[in-house]
Formats: C-alpha cells, sequence, structure tokens
C-alpha cells in the first residue's frame, strides 16, 4: 500500500513525480523476498519491478479517486421528508445534506426542499416532485455551468445565478413534454393546473426556450407562460393572470427565492 504523507504537487518532472511514488511505497517483506526472487531469476534489476509496482498502486489510487461523486449541491431548507435515491441507496434529506451528479430527488405529498448548486443558482421543489441531477458541472476556460437535469412530476423553481457575467450557463431541464433552457432567469414549471398538460412561465430575468419536436416557443416577457400538451408543440406565450401566477408561486413559496 502507499504509505501516509505529503501529497505531490502539481510542480515538479514526471520523474521527480515517480521517484517520489516509488519511496512512499512500502513493501511488505513477504513480497520483498519474492520481488527479490523474480529479479534473480529473470534478471530483471529489482528497483525496476519496485517501479512497475509503484505504478501499478499509483494508477489503482487514481481510479479509486476518479469514482469519488462530486458534489454539486447543498440543501439549504428541507420541509417534510424528502428523500434522494443514490447509488440504490435511499436517504433522507435535511438541512446542509450534500447533492451529487446522478441523484434522484424526490419529494412526497407533506415535503419540499430547497437547494443552492456549487455555482449560486437555486432550485425548489414542491410537493410530490420528482427530479435528476444528470449532470452539473464546469466548462471550458470560462467555468461555464452545463447543467443537465430531468424533472417528471410536481413542481419546481430554478433561478440561475451570474446575471452580472458575460458568460451564459447551459441550464437544460428535460421534462416528458418538453425540454426547457435557460439562460440568466427565474423561471418556474409544474404539474400543478393539470396532471397532463405542462406549465411554464418567465418569473424575471432574460429568457427560457420550451421546446419539443413538434415545435418551439421563446419566453422573453416576465410573468408570461406556456402550455404544452401531449402530442403537441408549446403553445404561444400569453401573459399569465394574477391568480395564475401566485398560485404557481405559493407552490415553491416556502422554498425561500423571493
Amino acid at each position: 500500500m502507499l504509505a501516509s504523507g505529503e501529497e505531490m504537487t502539481e510542480t515538479g518532472t514526471v520523474a521527480d513525480k515517480l521517484n517520489k511514488t516509488i519511496t512512499q511505497v512500502v513493501i511488505p517483506f513477504s513480497i520483498d523476498i519474492r520481488i527479490f526472487k523474480i529479479a534473480k531469476s529473470t534478471g530483471v534489476s529489482y528497483a525496476a519491478l519496485v517501479f512497475t509496482l509503484a505504478l501499478c498502486l499509483t494508477s489503482c489510487q487514481n481510479s479509486k479517486n476518479a469514482m469519488t461523486p462530486v458534489v454539486i449541491g447543498t440543501v439549504t431548507a428541507s420541509e417534510g421528508f424528502p428523500n434522494v435515491v443514490r447509488l440504490n441507496q435511499t436517504y433522507i434529506l435535511d438541512k446542509q445534506a450534500r447533492i451529487y451528479e446522478g441523484d434522484i430527488v424526490t419529494t412526497d405529498s407533506k415535503s419540499r426542499l430547497n437547494i443552492i448548486m456549487i455555482d449560486g443558482s437555486a432550485l425548489s421543489f414542491g410537493t410530490s416532485t420528482k427530479f435528476v441531477f444528470h449532470q452539473y458541472a464546469r466548462r471550458g476556460i470560462n467555468s461555464r455551468i452545463d447543467a443537465k437535469l430531468a424533472f417528471t412530476t410536481g413542481t419546481f423553481r430554478a433561478r440561475t445565478s451570474g446575471a452580472d457575467q458575460l458568460v451564459e450557463p447551459k441550464f437544460e431541464i428535460r421534462t416528458p413534454l418538453a425540454v426547457i433552457d435557460a439562460r440568466h432567469a427565474d423561471f418556474w414549471g409544474g404539474f400543478l393546473f393539470s396532471d397532463k398538460d405542462l406549465d411554464v412561465t418567465l418569473i424575471k430575468g432574460d429568457s427560457i426556450d420550451v421546446a419539443n419536436s413538434h415545435g418551439s416557443v421563446e419566453i422573453t416577457t416576465a410573468e408570461y407562460g406556456t402550455t404544452i400538451q401531449a402530442g403537441s408543440a408549446p403553445q404561444s406565450e400569453n401573459r399569465w393572470s394574477q391568480r395564475k401566477l401566485d398560485q404557481a408561486l405559493k407552490s415553491t413559496l416556502f422554498l425561500g427565492l423571493d
């Protein structure tokens, strides 16, 4: 195994790092004897065999680190018993719980949830909601957020971060009826007014695009929205009544985005 000690820095030559790795290898006596016998019988130097062993151990360690789940958000408010399915295990989400890529978050009829993402974006889930975090990562030299999420039931509100930044995030939410693409926006979506129809509205911000295989619509005006029915293109944007808007926002009001 590798002995504990100072971590390798990013500076220095490859040879320096490999040499340091070799010096950190602790070889049990029984294995040391076997290496010596192999070296004697094959003509390969003892140092070369130890070097090869060090590379193998380092590779295994790097593979283990690569499999470490990536934290993408933190729960800031929790009501009831929302849960997450992670690596086929179910956990209750409470305040300060971490969210990872691949998480499937669900709320029941008595639970709601608020999450702040690593870039400051906020997500709110109302009751009876299911949301999947397929991907949430920084990309490129400008560290643009690339988010690929999925929403199947319930209600949600999302507020993307970086309205004062030049680099626009790529914030995509897939639903059973359409794909929502947002830039710098605060928007709401859900199956609140109908179990079959998806409603989406822009609360404030730049704009959101809602599209499916039948067509698309861009919502550019605050308090305007669209309705998507199965087998149809998103309807043209229209101004929501104050009553409808209030009802939508109330479903996630607890989550503190206002």
